[in-house]
């Protein structure tokens, strides 16, 4: 007999194996609010698959495609919630369910990334690039060496004045340690960006693309950061589905210190460690007859 509510798949047997896993270490929020959080994400989310279950187009809504990858693969669905007791994150802004080739994945936030570094004393940041922002009054800055920040004011009036394009995002983690400032960065230029727009979901990328490049700068940061046996958690999880969509892998995993080639990113202005500035090039383009 088919079960009526995703609900139905948690047995008491299975909340009682992820009250386990979540006291494995300790947490601010107790058990029961977690569980709590847990069944109004889950309800939540089953309701907007019952109200839209289909799109336009007539294809499976995102909710109610991973409503039933849930039921469809029960085991993939128990290890996502186990992922999420571990991480220990509550479900909704933080982390959440993603269906991905029929099974049940999950997925930390930039949100819930953020919330992990706090926790871990982390200080993170990101940003979008738009080529207007290297007319004044815009300004980036990308310096290299642990020591210098990245300088960035967005060119607001250039930016609500007209078009423009996001050509690049960038992320930077602060901390201390032994009381000396610690700094690591990373940059998605243009290239890397439409990887992750090819390989991920493209109405998410053209509804939210500020966001979604921002998510990707994190990402590329993630594995340079000190890590908490939380973000550890985190961090195995998202191995788990990378390695599940070999795809994803296809592009150079970039250094923190790797720049974007000047064509990519235009007139940016990058300072070596002893703040000289390395002139992009500046060739024009050639003109097609």
């Amino acid at each position: 007999m088919a079960k009526e509510s995703i609900l139905d798949l948690l047995t008491e047997d299975r909340f009682a194996a992820m009250e386990t896993v979540y006291s494995e270490r300790e947490r601010v929020i107790p058990w029961g609010g977690w569980r709590t959080g847990l069944v109004m994400y889950l309800s939540v989310l089953e309701a907007a698959a019952i109200a839209r279950p289909t799109n336009n187009a007539g294809k499976d809504t995102m909710e109610a495609a991973l409503v039933k990858a849930c039921f469809g693969n029960q085991r993939s669905f128990v290890i996502s919630l186990t992922h999420g007791a571990r991480v220990g994150l509550l479900f909704g802004d933080d982390c959440r369910l993603v269906s991905r080739a029929g099974q049940v994945r999950y997925h930390v936030t930039p949100d819930g990334k953020s919330r992990l570094c706090h926790q871990a004393g982390i200080s993170l940041s990101s940003a979008e690039v738009y080529d207007v922002d290297f007319t004044s009054p815009g300004i980036f800055e990308l310096n290299l060496g642990d020591e210098s920040p990245i300088i960035h004011h967005p060119n607001l009036p250039a930016r609500y004045a007209g078009e423009c394009q996001i050509i690049a995002a960038w992320a930077q983690g602060v901390w201390f340690e032994h009381g000396v400032e610690r700094r690591a960065k990373a940059i998605a230029d243009k290239a890397r960006l439409d990887v992750g727009a090819n390989h991920g979901d493209p109405g998410i990328w053209k509804e939210h693309p500020g966001k979604m490049a921002r998510n990707t700068a994190v990402t590329d940061l993630w594995r340079y950061l000190p890590r908490t046996a939380d973000m550890d958690a985190a961090s195995q999880a998202v191995s788990e589905e990378e390695d599940a969509h070999p795809v994803r892998k296809t592009f150079e995993k970039a250094s923190p210190m790797n720049l974007p080639d000047a064509g990519t990113l235009g007139d940016a202005h990058v300072r070596d460690r002893d703040g000289l500035v390395i002139a992009p090039d500046q060739a024009e383009p050639e003109t097609k007859e």
